[in-house]
């Protein structure tokens, strides 16, 4: 369930993974089960290992249907509506990223 201005319930489609040495990345797809599962968001997260403090850098590159709020809702309006999504899904994956990392650390460093 994503709440804020225009709350939804989205499946999260995670697509093609990829890993090399320091990074790893996934498309995905926030789709619309009341619509017959279509995308309404379309992205690919990249992670990046960072060498201080054992941080990790995360890029975001997506776009959203034009009729994510309706279709006649400007430009910013969906915009912002789709940044609120991926916030939310972003903060979702870390949290699920420091369970991992407290229950089991060796796993975790291993990742990468």
């Amino acid at each position: 369930m994503f709440t804020g201005t225009h709350p939804d319930r989205l499946v999260v489609r995670i697509g093609e993974i990829r890993s090399a040495k320091k990074t790893a990345s996934c498309s995905f797809q926030l789709e619309s089960p009341n619509e017959g599962f279509k995308p309404k968001v379309r992205g690919t997260l990249e992670f990046i290992a960072v060498p201080v403090r054992g941080r990790t850098r995360v890029t975001l590159q997506g776009m959203a249907v034009r009729d994510l709020v309706g279709t006649l809702a400007p430009t910013e309006t969906v915009r912002g509506v789709a940044n609120e999504y991926v916030r939310q899904l972003l903060d979702e994956i870390a949290r699920r990223l420091e369970q991992l990392a407290t229950s089991e650390p060796a796993k975790a460093e291993a990742g990468f």
